[in-house]
């Protein structure tokens, strides 16, 4: 099963293919212009007092979500919300869906594959000092003093998304809100691969199991940074931790 990335921009499909494993699919949105399709009511009861904004940016995640399933032959269906606020995946799969100003994306895998995935995306500016001292621990300061220069700003944001796309995998699956000072992400810039090291040994982190055993991805192109963690499912291909070709 190969892995499948749709949308509106050839480049940014091409560059987004690299965080995906086969029988995952992603699907984004770039083109302001876009129409949101109606929710569906299981849906929309989720949004119906969020601001216009809002209401756009949750309908355009449902599309995404509901684009990258159909690549993985599912048929489309209401993505409700559930207790926890994220999205209520179809049987034996799984996603995340992200946004920011002038995207809206969303990966989704087979939980054969996977067993959970996270996936964020953020444009690349520098972390204000005060946060950058909450996100990053001594060993990515010192990661980032190591190659400070033009690629600085890209390299606080690289570090607050991996993270966040940590928490988008681990939180579904068992609920634990990770501090950005209980891990420390260690990323690859040849292979464009992250790693995962726990900095704080408590409950938190005792409750997300091996580090090792997450893989995660990223890229930076065009102004913005995206990441994507993988809890594999055992024996899944996502293990492999290869890189799909472009």
């Amino acid at each position: 099963m190969s892995a499948s990335v749709t949308g509106d921009g050839a480049m940014l499909r091409r560059d987004l293919r690299h965080l995906l494993v086969p029988g995952v699919a992603a699907h984004f949105i770039t083109d302001p212009s876009t129409t949101a399709e109606p929710l569906h009511p299981a849906e929309a009861a989720a949004v119906v007092r969020a601001v216009p904004k809002r209401q756009r940016e949750f309908s355009l995640g449902r599309q995404c979500a509901r684009r990258a399933l159909v690549e993985l032959g599912v048929d489309p269906s209401p993505i409700p919300t559930g207790p926890g606020r994220g999205p209520v995946w179809p049987e034996g799969f799984t996603g995340s869906i992200t946004h920011f100003d002038g995207f809206v994306g969303a990966v989704v895998g087979s939980r054969g594959i996977v067993d959970s995935v996270g996936f964020d995306a953020e444009p690349i500016e520098h972390l204000p000092l005060e946060v950058r001292s909450l996100v990053l621990t001594d060993a990515e300061v010192r990661w980032i003093r190591d190659r400070e220069g033009a690629m600085a700003g890209e390299w606080d944001k690289l570090f607050f998304c991996a993270k966040e796309a940590l928490h988008k995998c681990l939180n579904p699956v068992n609920g634990v809100w990770l501090d950005f000072q209980d891990v420390t992400v260690v990323p690859q810039i040849a292979t464009g691969l992250l790693r995962y090291t726990w900095t704080n040994a408590g409950p938190a982190t005792s409750r997300c199991g091996d580090p090792a055993r997450l893989r995660g991805r990223f890229v930076a192109r065009g102004g913005h940074v995206f990441a994507v963690t993988y809890l594999p499912a055992e024996g899944g291909k996502a293990a492999s931790g290869r890189t799909q070709e472009p």
